[in-house]
């Protein structure tokens, strides 16, 4: 029997998960995961409010602008004075540990405070400790629009343009329903199909986004679809679906198109969607290189038990997370992803990995997989967003292991 491990700081939210797994070994993995999941009830309730009051606010907040509304503002008064004298005169170290502190509603007055506040916006510093910290359901999309920005220079009227030309082709496919059609029709028609078989499949614990709001799923559809005409040599591939329905919970339609194309031309999600093997096969081996600096331990053990990257880092990348990760911790982890791109994405994977380290050590490699497919439920998200901190990744580290790779690979290296 294995003995029980001394728990380290970054342990905290997986004790109940590693003395499962210990006393329990010879059940099946899903059962295991199941007896430490039970917090689906516990979230359900409050996650489908925070999902209407997203809804509700998405247009309000759709222009990417951090205004204060009348009803945020009512909240920030009571007790703003008090909380600017106790909080913004302590260290940074002290006043994310004061904030973590407080419960969830205290926590989300206090951040719309601190975010509605342009030095703290300004400030790259100060910004990225609020991500860290967590930012409030009812400023996301407007802090997750001005953390991408609009790279790609798209306006209101390209939008309106790909909006119309949806709508026509919706109508083109019809007409060609029953006759010979173009290269071009066909391979809309391609997408369109993949995107309608999809879009059903996004999310299916979203009641409001399957059932009692059709907007939201047809403002979905559009939206991929918009993007396969934008971007036709990309197209519409799996995993885009989850992205683009974060946006569309988060923001209005113009302002989640534009954070979803953005996204996918600024980072390495576009190798993924295009499947560019050669430069797949490279992320690959920089997640393999960086797991073995940072987690030795687990990266011989998933060399033991052939639990290769490739059989959960592309899910992972193809959908930024939102398909493995529970909704609510998704939330969090793309508040720091969107700002920090490629290095975000990489720093998550190790984060991720890193917080149930001592569980996959005592996993095969079924249950390792598992746990990388769907990973566990946590009530207190802060500690697993405190493992991803502590990983230390930078721009320019992130850039040599990729020329590392790169040259290796060329070589004829074999995978790390």
């Amino acid at each position: 029997m294995l003995e029980p491990v001394e728990q380290g700081p970054h342990d905290a939210g997986v004790t109940k998960l590693e003395d499962i797994l210990i006393a329990k070994r010879s059940e099946p993995v899903r059962e295991i995961i199941g007896n430490c999941s039970n917090l689906n009830a516990q979230f359900e309730a409050s996650l489908k409010s925070q999902l209407r009051m997203l809804k509700n606010s998405a247009n309000t907040q759709g222009n990417g602008k951090l205004d204060s509304s009348e009803v945020v503002q009512a909240k920030l008064e009571r007790g703003s004075s008090s909380r600017k004298l106790s909080v913004r005169k302590s260290s940074a170290k002290r006043e994310i540990s004061a904030v973590l502190a407080m419960d969830q509603l205290q926590r989300d007055q206090v951040l719309q405070e601190m975010w509605q506040t342009e030095e703290n916006r300004e400030s790259s510093k100060r910004r990225r400790e609020l991500c860290f910290m967590g930012v409030p359901v009812v400023l996301r999309g407007a802090v997750w629009s001005e953390s991408l920005g609009n790279p790609l220079q798209l306006n209101d009227e390209l939008q309106k343009v790909l909006t119309e030309r949806v709508t026509q082709n919706e109508a083109d496919l019809l007409r060609n329903s029953h006759g010979d059609v173009t290269d071009g029709v066909s391979r809309i028609n391609t997408a369109s199909n993949s995107i309608a078989l999809d879009v059903p499949r996004t999310f299916t614990d979203l009641e409001f986004l399957h059932e009692g709001d059709l907007n939201s799923r047809d403002e979905l559809g559009c939206l991929l679809e918009k993007y396969a005409l934008f971007r036709p040599e990309v197209g519409y591939a799996q995993g885009m679906s989850f992205i683009a329905a974060m946006f569309t919970l988060h923001m209005d339609p113009y302002s989640a198109f534009r954070a979803f194309a953005s996204i996918v031309e600024t980072t390495i999600l576009r190798d993924f969607y295009v499947m560019k093997m050669s430069q797949v096969r490279v992320y690959m081996n920089v997640h393999s290189s960086l797991l073995q600096a940072e987690i030795p331990d687990v990266y011989y053990h998933f060399k033991q038990h052939k639990v290769n990257p490739d059989l959960y880092m592309i899910n992972w990348v193809m959908s930024l997370f939102s398909k493995t990760t529970p909704l609510e911790l998704t939330c969090r982890l793309w508040d720091v992803l969107l700002l920090d791109g490629d290095v975000g994405i990489f720093r998550i994977a190790l984060g991720l990995i890193k917080h149930i380290a001592k569980v996959f050590t005592r996993c095969n490699q079924d249950e390792c997989l598992h746990l990388l497919t769907k990973y566990p439920m946590y009530e207190n998200n802060d500690e697993v967003i405190a493992s991803v901190r502590s990983v230390s990744l930078s721009k320019r580290k992130l850039k040599q292991v990729v020329s590392k790779c790169t040259s290796d690979i060329r070589k004829g290296e074999p995978d790390p």
